[in-house]
């Protein structure tokens, strides 16, 4: 029995409280929803990468919620959002990476845009005319992991799956190569070049080229690479030389190398080794002699054709280059000079004989040997390297019976010179000149015509038929004499008689009218007068013009 609450009121009974919690049925199915959506999100963000973005001067082809980044042709993320940077230098792209491929977020690695490209190489990307623009992205293997990129503004030539070496280039001057021209080793294409950029000192330049497996391993120490760009065209006294190293060096560019099998070939070259660029495959083959002796030469006459780079030669041997060429003006005598500054190289003379070491000479030894040969008449000249360019070149040979120049001013040891031919011969000319300047020509020429006149007036006059009719008498008076002589005279004296009747005859015959000598006679004789008009016509214009005898008449020198 239960008590009642209110004593007052027995018929009012106490509640009966019940404990616990009772869920609705119809709560079940939100709770499930959000089971499964809580699910679906965690899952979402669990399986969610990165989020990165890449600065590009352009967002030429890309476009939020569609470009996608891809390796290999395998998508990795997609592009989210594309703003403006604040300074306005380019843009920025927001990209949702995937999870699986936040490894390759390291600071090594690279993204740029694939998109239609013509190139060195030709064209690219043409896929993307039909599935769009994307960007690429090259895995960085290595290094701390990154998540703001600077974009390459062009595919890069070659990836990190490539695998070779890479070697620097050094050259005072950049050929018609660029990015992406090709490296050859003997006419097969072994790699590329990658780019360029001008040293610290301003001075030179660095390229880079990338040499593929397994053709790295033929650059060693003593590897030299060169410039093939365009056509090399040199003339010699063989001829004219055309090199081309393939139409696709001459259209692109290139670079050339090769590796002589000598023993300072050593081991394979480690990547990043340091190389000499060559204008030319003759440049390097004129870089194999390191060692130079610095001479100098001093000339009087003209030196137009000589120039810096100019080869000095020794009995049509080159052995050495001109390396400057300088007028110098005396101030107080108010002379000139022109001193040529010669670099000797000894490694191209083979020594023999009694204290040779091979081609390796030392100062000391150059400074000897020179210096017995200038005593023997080892003199230096200039002479005519190509006749179709004028250049001119050093030539050193032996001249001991002439007369050689020689300052001996200076701390550089110096080489005696002497006259080039053409000098001589322009010597020779201009002091014959003088001579002919130094005679009485007017006075000479007057004397010779007068007495052409009076030869030639003593033949057309009556004296000579005259004198034949006297010689006729006298050969008549003559006869008669010998008809009356003993004819014991003897044969000799009858003989002799005949003969100098018949000279007289024909002496006669000669001398008449109608004879061919006497008409020769007349003919050479005014032939003559006429030359020596022609004497004193040119003896007046040599007076005038002495440098008609070089140049001809009405001739100018060539400036």
């Amino acid at each position: 029995m239960v008590e009642p609450l209110n004593q007052e009121d027995p018929g009012l009974a106490e509640p009966k409280v019940r404990g616990g919690f009772r869920l609705s049925p119809i709560w079940i199915f939100p709770i499930v929803a959000i089971a499964i959506g809580g699910w679906l999100v965690y899952q979402a963000l669990a399986e969610r990468g990165p989020t990165i973005t890449i600065s590009f001067e352009s967002a030429d082809g890309i476009e939020e919620g569609k470009t996608k980044v891809k390796y290999r042709e395998v998508d990795v993320g997609v592009v989210e959002t594309v703003s403006i940077k604040e300074d306005f230098s380019g843009v920025l792209v927001t990209v949702q990476i995937r999870k699986e491929a936040t490894s390759y977020l390291t600071e090594n690695a690279r993204f740029w845009v694939v998109r239609p490209q013509v190139g060195t190489r030709g064209i690219t990307g043409l896929g993307t005319l039909v599935s769009g623009a994307f960007i690429e992205i090259e895995p960085g293997r290595s290094g701390d992991a990154m998540r703001d990129f600077t974009g390459l503004e062009s595919p890069p030539v070659i990836t990190t799956d490539d695998p070779g070496k890479e070697f620097v280039l050094i050259t005072e001057k950049l050929g018609s190569y660029s990015t992406g021209s090709p490296v050859y080793y003997r006419g097969l294409e072994v790699g590329e070049v990658l780019g360029h950029r001008l040293t610290e000192n301003r001075r030179e330049f660095e390229v880079y080229v990338f040499v593929h497996q397994p053709h790295d391993e033929l650059i060693r120490s003593n590897t030299r690479f060169w410039n093939v760009s365009g056509i090399n065209v040199s003339i010699d006294a063989d001829g004219m030389n055309l090199n081309v190293e393939s139409l696709q060096a001459l259209a692109l560019g290139g670079i050339a190398f090769d590796t002589p099998g000598d023993l300072a070939a050593g081991t394979p070259s480690e990547a990043g080794e340091v190389f000499r660029l060559y204008d030319t495959e003759d440049a390097v083959e004129e870089a194999v002699f390191a060692e130079t002796f610095r001479w100098i030469a001093y000339f009087d006459g003209s030196v137009r054709g000589l120039s810096k780079g100019a080869p000095v030669e020794f009995k049509g041997i080159r052995i050495g280059e001109v390396v400057d060429v300088r007028l110098v003006f005396e101030r107080s005598s108010g002379q000139h000079r022109i001193p040529v500054l010669l670099d000797i190289e000894p490694e191209r003379v083979s020594v023999t004989g009694e204290g040779a070491v091979g081609r390796t000479i030392n100062r000391d030894q150059h400074l000897t040997d020179m210096n017995r040969l200038i005593a023997a008449g080892l003199r230096a000249r200039l002479k005519g390297g190509n006749l179709i360019t004028g250049q001119l070149l050093v030539d050193l040979d032996f001249f001991p019976d002439e007369d050689a120049m020689m300052r001996g001013t200076g701390d550089i040891p110096e080489i005696p010179t002497v006259p080039r031919s053409i000098e001589e011969i322009t010597q020779s000319v201009t002091a014959l000149l003088d001579k002919i300047q130094g005679l009485p020509l007017n006075e000479l020429t007057e004397s010779l015509t007068n007495t052409a006149k009076s030869v030639e007036t003593l033949v057309s006059s009556d004296e000579i038929p005259s004198a034949i009719r006297s010689l006729d008498e006298t050969l008549a008076t003559l006869n008669r004499v010998v008809s009356n002589v003993d004819t014991q005279i003897a044969p000799e004296a009858q003989s002799a008689l005949s003969e100098a009747r018949l000279t007289l005859q024909t002496t006669r015959e000669a001398l008449s009218p109608d004879s061919p000598l006497r008409y020769d006679l007349e003919t050479t004789l005014k032939e003559l007068a006429a030359a020596a008009r022609s004497i004193r016509l040119l003896a007046e214009y040599l007076e005038s013009n002495p440098n008609a005898l070089i140049y001809g008449r009405g001739g100018r020198p060539t400036q």
